[in-house]
Formats: structure tokens, sequence, C-alpha cells
């Protein structure tokens, strides 16, 4: 074997084994299912980025369908694109097919597209997410599952209050630590709870006297946590998720 096929062949080992790609890593593969591939990316720690297409015949069906990430898809040919974020970084993932469960992934970057990186320096505001109903019935007892029993007097407390959140859910929180917020999610009507999937920690010293790490309002499903998820070093900044479906989103 000549020298410059043996630098070839060692390249190509590097490529797929020392650095192999980071998606693919984590379970991604060509040709698998979209809606196998959507799953893999969510419970791998990947969230959904929403970024508003322009609703055609497809789009709008992937919308009811609750599949919000889709960037947009072409007229002619049956290709979608969809994006999503962990942490700081993107996955932009693209598919091939008619149908939902026809769609296969052909491929997918790690790049961030334009529409996406507009929309991370925009503040979302709570009137862009509203919710008209207002709850004034007789709330439901609380129901706790395992995980909940710990907290449980806070959420039993919590949860006779009237609702403060996205028309009939009480949110309430409490302290982790210093400088450290977690929560819950209780809904008035059934009494479930639904706790926030991380803490928030770490806004600094260097806030308002009306400061609140955590906004949300009654008419709204929108919530703004203000600081760090979970104590990541990389992560203080603003978080912008809805309340959908009783699922935490994250927009931006």
């Amino acid at each position: 074997m000549t020298k410059l096929a043996n630098i070839f062949v060692l390249l190509m080992f590097l490529l797929t084994t020392v650095f192999p790609n980071y998606a693919h890593a984590e379970g991604l593969k060509e040709g698998m299912s979209f809606l196998d591939a959507r799953k893999t990316l969510i419970s791998n720690g990947w969230r959904p980025i929403l970024t508003k297409p322009v609703y055609g015949g497809t789009e709008k069906i992937l919308i009811n369908a609750n599949i919000k990430e889709v960037e947009s898809c072409a007229m002619d040919t049956p290709l979608c694109i969809f994006n999503y974020r962990k942490d700081n970084k993107c996955l932009r993932l693209y598919t091939e097919g008619e149908e939902i469960k026809d769609m296969r992934v052909t491929s997918w970057t790690e790049d961030c597209p334009e529409q996406v990186l507009q929309s991370q320096n925009q503040a979302l505001e709570f009137g862009d997410y509203p919710v008209a109903e207002k709850y004034r019935n007789k709330n439901a007892p609380v129901v706790l599952s395992k995980k909940d029993r710990i907290y449980r007097t806070r959420l039993k407390e919590a949860a006779k209050q009237k609702p403060n959140f996205a028309g009939h859910y009480i949110l309430t929180t409490w302290g982790c630590g210093m400088e450290c917020l977690m929560g819950a999610v209780i809904d008035a009507k059934t009494g479930k709870v639904y706790q926030i999937p991380f803490t928030i920690c770490c806004w600094g010293d260097d806030i308002s006297e009306d400061f609140k790490p955590i906004e949300f309002k009654l008419d709204s499903k929108l919530m703004v946590f203000t600081g760090s998820r979970d104590e990541k070093e990389d992560d203080v900044n603003k978080h912008y998720y809805i309340f959908n479906n009783n699922n935490f989103e994250l927009l931006q």
C-alpha cells in the first residue's frame, strides 16, 4: 500500500471512530423513521425549536399533529426540515416522505438556520401565547405521584390557591439552595402535578428590585426563566418556554 493510501485509510479511521458525528452518536441514522428519530432526539435532551413556518399543506398537517418544530416543506417534492436545540447546540433534520408515518431521515446538520438565530435574539411577549380561559370553579384535590411526595406539603398548600398561570393552572416555586428555585405546575381542574424539569439559579446580583427569575401570567401559557438551568455554567440567559398539552416546550 502506498504512503498516500495509508494516510487516506488513517484519515477515514479518525473521521469515523475518533471524531464521530455528535448527533449520530445519539442514535440518528440515515433512512430511519422521522418519528423514531424525533423520539430519539427528545429522549436524549434535544428540544424542538418552534420556528413559525409559513404554513402550507404539509406544514399544517405537522402542526396539527403537534410537531411544531417544522421549519418548511417543499411544495414540489416531499422534503421537510425540522429544528432542535440542546443547550447551545442546534440540529437541523432533513426528511423525505409525503405522509408523517412515511417520512425518513435523509441527513442532518449542526448549524442554526437564520430563522432560528433571529428568533434567539428576540424577546417573546406573553401576548403572543394567549389563553382565554379563566377557571373559577372549585380546585380539584392535588394528585401526587411517587416523585411528588417529597414535596407534598408545598404542593398541597399550593393546590388550594387560585389559578395564576395559563388559565387553569397554579404555578408554585420553592427554594433549592442559595439563589436557586424549583417548582411545579398544578392543574386546578384535575389536581395533577407537572414538575418543572429543571432548577433555575445563578441570576447574579445585577438585577432590579422587581426581578423575578420565573415570570408567568394567568392569561398566557408563556414562561420566562432567567438564569442557569440545572446550574450549568454556560446556560445563564433568558429561556422561553410554553406549557402546551401539559408539556414544557422550549421556544428559545
